[in-house]
């Protein structure tokens, strides 16, 4: 077991270095000239620097929102299943969504239902049902945001970016209907899945079904005391803010975008992070932002601009998210050795 976990982890890793080497070499021979990847790391470097500072602050104080939106509505969620305190709710979800950038092949997503069954007693399928329920909700939007904006886009995607689209289309529009179709008619889901997958392959068959409960779960955390409306409307603010962060901050390096191409940069950067890599998206999340800008830029690149901008959101980001998380992960250490201490007074 242990070893497949790491061929995994060595392979995220192999993903997310293979992007970013796309990325360095596909502009070093544009950007850096004869100094190759050198030249494009000054000038990355040189761009970096140009930025005032009120673009970045901003950024900030939009992601800041977006995290608050996210931590926010999980909370909603949970208080469907649990009445463990919101304090201590906030925390794991603080916790938990820090742990899915430092963590490789987006195993933080465990994380969560697993310190929520410690520390709250919610049974871990009640609380990765919150996840699924996040996950599908936020893949379909997303998806059906990218291929409107490409539409759009005054330039064609790239091979990659519509490979990307039509794969996370087809996962999450396929997850919506069977997860419809196993909520009206169970015992008809079940059937279709076990005379289809099932035959190929019986583990998955039995995955897929276990899946659709934990999403069944998840769905009744939201029935009663208007959390289905809280749940939305902080989805709206979740992707909004999202959207006008990433066109604001494309302003702050240069790309003077209308502001509908928010929503493109950040639908081309979420359907690139669906690919597991390894700690912090480092290389996915600089290939889909510079693929992100390719879409509103006729005849040329990002540039080094554009690579820096993916640099410093990427930055800016794990900034956030970890601050945030510290204080949480600070008190359950204390809280942990706290309790191993005793154990070990109470043992002598």
């Amino acid at each position: 077991m242990k070893s497949q976990w790491l061929w995994r982890f060595l392979a995220s890793l192999l993903i997310g270095v293979g992007l970013l080497w796309l990325t360095l070499q596909g502009m070093a021979d544009e950007v850096g000239g004869s100094a190759g990847i050198a030249g494009l790391w000054r000038s990355t470097v040189a761009s970096a620097e140009a930025v005032e500072a009120r673009f970045l602050w901003v950024y900030v104080a939009s992601f800041v929102v977006v995290h608050a939106a996210r931590v926010g509505r999980w909370v909603v969620m949970v208080r469907g299943i649990s009445n463990a305190p919101a304090a201590e709710v906030v925390g794991v979800g603080l916790a938990g969504f820090a742990a899915i950038v430092l963590f490789p092949l987006r195993l933080g997503e465990f994380v969560r239902p697993l310190l929520l069954q410690q520390r709250a007693g919610v049974p871990f399928s009640a609380g990765l049902g919150t996840a699924v329920v996040e996950r599908v909700a936020d893949g379909l939007i997303i998806t059906l945001v990218l291929f409107l904006s490409i539409l759009a886009a005054p330039v064609s995607a790239s091979e990659v970016v519509r490979s990307a689209g039509w794969a996370s289309l087809l996962v999450f529009v396929s997850a919506t209907v069977g997860l419809t179709l196993f909520a009206w008619k169970r015992w008809l889901a079940e059937r279709i899945v076990t005379e289809t997958v099932g035959r190929l392959a019986p583990g998955l068959s039995r995955s897929l079904i276990g899946m659709m409960e934990t999403f069944l779960v998840g769905v009744r955390s939201l029935y009663g005391g208007g959390r289905l409306w809280w749940f939305l409307l902080l989805t709206v603010v979740y992707w909004s803010a999202n959207a006008f962060g990433m066109w604001w901050l494309a302003r702050g390096f240069g790309f003077m975008l209308p502001w509908y191409a928010g929503w493109g940069l950040l639908g081309t950067l979420v359907v690139g992070l669906m690919i597991p890599t390894g700690p912090g998206f480092l290389g996915n999340f600089q290939y889909f932002v510079q693929e992100g800008l390719r879409l509103y830029l006729p005849g040329s690149s990002a540039g080094a601009a554009g690579l820096a901008m993916g640099l410093i959101q990427n930055g800016l980001q794990l900034m956030v998210q970890v601050l945030a998380a510290m204080p949480a992960v600070g008190t359950m250490v204390a809280e942990a050795r706290s309790k191993r201490a005793a154990g070990g007074d109470s043992a002598a």
